[in-house]
């Protein structure tokens, strides 16, 4: 639902049209940077959605992200903007901000399940206790059945990791807290 006038407007366009659920975007999803998220802001979206009674608003994480990408600028740029997203989220109180995961840019399905593990793992880190999601994953990283699971089994400091990430088939790897 767009959020062209603020965040509480997509609740409210979502009320309109007889939505039981709502998707939006934190911010721009199109741009590196945005302002931060006025306490004003999130006072109208709680606002929204306690006058509409959407049952369930949940939050799609930029396309720019690309947290498997292999070259380091890059990557530290998407680990920061995702964890921005995700402090947006826990700031609207969402339950689950879905990310595409991104792509090995060519270098190789296993370097880019090493990295989106490892941003997984400091997301998980500057975020904790919030529920990290997976959409589809790029065509360079194809979604199986067993992508959750090797990025579940692939914790850099060899602790069992506390999130939940879902394949687009419904197959999850249930990371259970530490």
């Amino acid at each position: 639902m767009s959020i062209a006038g603020g965040l509480h407007r997509a609740l409210e366009r979502g009320a309109e049209l007889a939505c039981g659920s709502v998707q939006i975007f934190l911010k721009n999803q199109r741009q590196w940077a945005a302002k931060p998220m006025a306490d004003e802001d999130v006072r109208a979206f709680a606002a929204a959605w306690r006058a509409t009674r959407t049952a369930a608003v949940f939050a799609h994480a930029s396309y720019l992200i690309n947290l498997g990408a292999p070259d380091d600028a890059a990557w530290r740029q998407a680990v920061d903007v995702f964890t921005d997203e995700l402090e947006r989220g826990e700031a609207l109180g969402l339950r689950c901000v879905v990310i595409h995961p991104g792509s090995h840019m060519g270098r190789g399905v296993e370097l880019g399940l090493a990295r989106v593990t490892s941003a997984l793992d400091e997301a998980t880190r500057r975020t904790a206790g919030y529920r990290i999601r997976s959409g589809s994953a790029s065509a360079s990283t194809p979604a199986t059945s067993s992508r959750p699971a090797t990025i579940s089994g692939a914790r850099q400091d060899g602790r069992r990791p506390s999130r939940s990430v879902r394949s687009p088939s419904g197959s999850r790897g249930s990371w259970p807290s530490t």
